[in-house]
């Protein structure tokens, strides 16, 4: 039935939560841009990890979804619709 409605199936990915079934930043979606940053930075996954304090496994899955560009657009892109939405 949500297939059916293009809605999200599964956990939605860190940093995001799931609304009327599409994914929107959460209060955490900073941290997806810390660990971006710091990874087009150079830093390595377990550096990362000391910094942020997110688990490597969560550092790890978050650089392999998100680009730099991807993370600032997904972020630019739902502050636009809130912000015609209120």
């Amino acid at each position: 039935a949500k297939r059916a409605r293009g809605e999200r199936l599964g956990r939605p990915p860190y940093g995001t939560t799931a609304q009327s079934g599409k994914l929107v930043p959460s209060s955490d979606f900073d941290k997806v841009i810390d660990v971006v940053e710091l990874r087009s930075e150079g830093k390595t996954l377990k550096d990362i990890s000391s910094l942020t304090g997110l688990k490597l496994d969560t550092v790890w899955r978050i650089q392999k979804r998100w680009t730099l560009e991807s993370a600032s657009d997904f972020k630019s892109q739902a502050d636009s619709t809130s912000a015609f939405a209120s």
